[in-house]
């Protein structure tokens, strides 16, 4: 059906409905709705914020880095959204490689400078971390994606595949048994790195111990 028919066809179904509506109410006269808007009933909670969704040109030395974080300190938005997604995994994923003998390895150098940034232009103002991507490593494949070196570069598959609804995510991949236990592990042992207090100056790695 052409545009042009179609939007006949809408147009004819528009003015049979609006006919039958006004049959049945008998061509009565229309009500009058009025709203008082110096009585307040109730103030609305919402709050317009943003998503900072993680990629390349937030890193330090890219060329509209200030621009980006200057426009994000420029509207002063409660509630910002920090949020790395799968596409960039090593600016995503902080534990790539999987923890072995009881040995983690987690690595923050990536994400720390684009967060310190996005805390830096969010001050004074409430905020969420949604760190959400899952290491392929959850995940059984036969074809392991393959990371390159370079951080700005885009993967699409790193959560194999990658899905928007967690629903589809758990039915869909093929997971080992124990999976859910490994996520709720793995986003634990996250939230535990990520606010750990910072080491004193005295106390930082490579520094001989304090003495009395």
């Amino acid at each position: 059906m052409t545009p042009y028919r179609y939007s006949r066809l809408l147009a004819t179904v528009a003015l049979a409905s609006s006919a039958c509506v006004s049959a049945a109410l008998g061509n009565s006269p229309p009500n009058v709705i009025s709203a008082d808007w110096s009585k307040v009933i109730g103030l609305s909670t919402a709050n317009a914020s943003i998503e900072v969704w993680v990629e390349p040109p937030l890193r330090r030395g890219y060329s509209i880095h200030d621009q980006l974080f200057g426009a994000l300190r420029a509207l002063s938005a409660d509630y910002a959204h920090f949020q790395p997604w799968s596409v960039f995994p090593r600016l995503a994923v902080a534990e790539l490689k999987p923890p072995t003998n009881g040995k983690a390895f987690w690595d923050f150098s990536l994400m720390d400078p684009i967060a310190e940034d996005f805390m830096q232009a969010t001050a004074k103002h409430p905020v969420i971390f949604d760190i959400g991507t899952l290491p392929d490593r959850m995940f059984r494949s036969k074809t392991p994606v393959v990371l390159s070196d370079n951080a700005d570069e885009a993967i699409k598959t790193h959560e194999r595949p990658y899905f928007e609804n967690v629903r589809e995510l758990f039915f869909a991949l093929d997971m080992f048994p124990d999976t859910a236990q490994r996520i709720d592990v793995d986003f634990d042992e996250l939230v535990a790195e990520v606010t750990k207090p910072a080491p004193a100056e005295s106390e930082q790695p490579g520094d001989p111990p304090p003495t009395d």
